[in-house]
């Protein structure tokens, strides 16, 4: 009797063991898999962050960032955040070209709800 409490014991244990080792490997191949998904990354030697902007936003747009960050595993800041870089960037590339470029598409759409 006690050796098949041992052996039951053993097999257990070595159920145990492989279910993690499977659990592992399939996170580590989920992990790798956002990792090259989303591919943004920060420089965190560039990133110190000590200037606050807060400002209001129509309703439609905030709806729109959450979805995007959820989408992207993202905090809303970070999408914000990553979305302001790029604009910057085109701004930065194309001068003024970039903004009027939106602001026409805007004013032929119609104001913002």
């Amino acid at each position: 009797m006690k050796e098949v409490k041992a052996y039951s014991l053993h097999v257990h244990l070595e159920s145990h063991t492989i279910y993690y080792i499977v659990i592992h490997v399939n996170s580590s191949f989920v992990k790798e898999a956002l990792e090259k998904a989303h591919s943004f990354s920060y420089n965190r030697r560039d990133m110190k962050k000590d200037a606050p902007l807060a400002f209001r936003i129509p309703t439609d747009l905030k709806r729109k960032l959450q979805e995007t960050a959820k989408s992207e595993a993202r905090s809303i800041s970070q999408v914000c955040e990553i979305f302001l870089r790029l604009g910057v960037e085109g701004y930065e590339k194309e001068g003024s070209r970039f903004l009027q470029r939106f602001l026409s598409r805007q004013k032929k759409e119609g104001p913002s709800e």
